[in-house]
């Protein structure tokens, strides 16, 4: 009698559907982001797993943070000149209300989360070619430099 063993494929972070997903946008150049966001999820503790580019305008971060850092991740992204989505927000707000109540969600503060980062960069003609990312909150304009 043999017996078979079904192979499947380990999971990875690439194909990871427990990852948190958040989408976000950005009218602020794309270099000062990616630094802003980098020196910011180093600092709260975050090991960036993958950074890849989706399309010309969007990127992807695929990283893990300790659920203790969730607040400080969560207002990272808005110091870093992220726009959340509606859903986006939900996600990190969850994750920090976990955090406050660890006991009645039974998680530990050392849990590590998976987050899949979405990020677009937007321009001023995407508004007006309707250009914009399906789920993201647009605001009407981008903010004008002086």
């Amino acid at each position: 009698m043999t017996s078979t063993i079904l192979e499947q494929p380990l999971p990875t972070l690439e194909n990871d559907t427990s990852a948190v997903l958040v989408r976000a946008s950005t009218w602020e150049q794309r270099g000062r982001v990616l630094r802003a966001l980098a020196l910011a999820l180093h600092t709260s503790g975050c090991w960036l797993s993958n950074q890849k580019q989706l399309a010309v305008s969007q990127m992807e971060f695929l990283f893990e943070m300790r659920l203790s850092s969730a607040l400080d991740v969560y207002s990272a992204m808005m110091a870093a000149g992220l726009e959340l989505s509606h859903s986006g927000h939900a996600q990190m707000t969850n994750l920090c209300m976990m955090r406050r109540h660890k006991t009645k969600h039974k998680v530990e503060l050392g849990s590590v989360i998976t987050v899949r980062l979405q990020v677009s960069f937007l321009e001023e003609g995407d508004l007006e070619l309707g250009m914009g990312v399906a789920g993201l909150a647009l605001t009407p304009s981008p903010p004008k430099s002086i």
